[in-house]
């Protein structure tokens, strides 16, 4: 059996958030056990899940904003007046 792939947060983040998201507001024990379920299954530690988890996974209702152009677009006219110059 070949060794599994040490893989940390970011890398879960940077392969697998989509896959990671779509499981919901889930603990990373029931997150594990959805991937290990999968075909091809994703083996994950646990301890990487939690960390994922609590590094980028969003809580419900956030809203995600990548860029400063989406930021302006949605919420300049609320900030300016707020952040000083």
């Amino acid at each position: 059996m070949a060794p599994k792939t040490k893989l940390s947060a970011d890398d879960c983040e940077l392969k697998y958030a989509a896959i990671l998201r779509d499981l919901g507001d889930v603990s990373a024990f029931k997150m594990r056990t959805a991937l290990l379920q999968r075909r091809p299954k994703l083996d994950i530690a646990i301890g990487v899940l939690d960390v994922w988890i609590t590094k980028f996974r969003l809580p419900a209702g956030a809203v995600r904003i990548t860029s400063q152009e989406e930021l302006e677009a949605q919420y300049g006219d609320k900030l300016r007046p707020i952040v000083p110059e």
